[in-house]
């Protein structure tokens, strides 16, 4: 197995874990877990609606998508490199045009 093949597994798996862990937890903790949740968003999600707050939040979470599109869109690609071949001609006329 190549190595970018076994980092893309192991991101998997932690990919998996991230996600199933919580569920899990939550369903061990269910009571004290939805108290805990309503609490939580009760107290912090008016703050994220102030007007400052609620602009910046909007702004970064934007950032983020098109970050993201845009890290998965150049990973689809090819690299983009162009090199451009130059002459001694070429250099010449640039040094007699710029004196």
């Amino acid at each position: 197995m190549t190595e970018e093949k076994k980092k893309k597994k192991s991101s998997g798996l932690f990919l998996i874990g991230f996600i199933t862990g919580p569920i899990i937890i939550l369903f061990i903790f269910s009571g004290k877990t939805f108290v805990l949740l309503r609490e939580a968003i009760g107290n912090t999600l008016p703050l994220f609606f102030t007007p400052g707050i609620l602009e910046f939040s909007l702004f970064f979470l934007g950032f983020l998508i098109v970050s993201l599109v845009n890290y998965l869109r150049r990973r689809e690609e090819d690299d983009e490199w162009v090199i451009l071949e130059s002459s001694e001609n070429d250099l010449s006329n640039d040094k007699r045009n710029s004196s």
